[in-house]
């Protein structure tokens, strides 16, 4: 893994002379890390295979396939350590990706997902694009915070609902 730590960053601020980084210098530990990132795919079968996949033989066939339950949810569910995500394979050949911390590991997750899904259905499963949609960044401030008292201070920019939401959105 890639040292991010502030002693690094501070050497490597030295290539940014001339720009404003000085006043942040003890803030580094406040610069958000990315905690979960949602993408978007189309995946298409080519060399003669058609749409809608069949999730139901899928989900038996391909050993990641951690739940398929139609009723519940349309989707078959396959769950990786490596890159460490949680790909949905939708029968009209939407994948969504979820969990990752960094692009190229969400795209290494939809790539690994079709081609376990190639491999053990035997169709020649491709993608045909590939869209980060969503990126969610995480902090310490070192305190706690009254997220009911921030909220009513902030109520143009700021939401909180503590049935619905665990955390702040601002």
């Amino acid at each position: 893994p890639e040292d991010l730590s502030d002693e690094r960053l501070r050497k490597l601020a030295k290539a940014l002379v001339g720009l404003p980084y000085r006043p942040y210098q003890n803030c580094l530990k406040l610069v958000p890390e990315l905690v979960n990132l949602v993408s978007l795919a189309d995946a298409i079968i080519g060399e003669g295979g058609t749409l809608p996949f069949d999730l139901r033989s899928i989900a038996q066939k391909v050993k990641g396939a951690i739940f398929y339950s139609p009723r519940r949810f349309t989707a078959v569910q396959l769950a990786f350590a490596e890159p460490r995500s949680r790909v949905l394979l939708f029968h009209t050949g939407r994948i969504v990706g979820t969990g990752s911390t960094s692009p190229t590991a969400a795209k290494l997750a939809v790539m690994k997902a079709m081609k376990c899904i190639s491999e053990a259905t035997g169709l020649h499963v491709v993608c045909k694009r590939f869209l980060v949609i969503n990126q969610v960044g995480a902090s310490s401030i070192q305190s706690r915070l009254d997220c009911d008292k921030f909220a009513a201070a902030h109520t143009g920019e700021s939401h909180y609902d503590k049935l619905s939401f665990v955390g702040l959105a601002y």
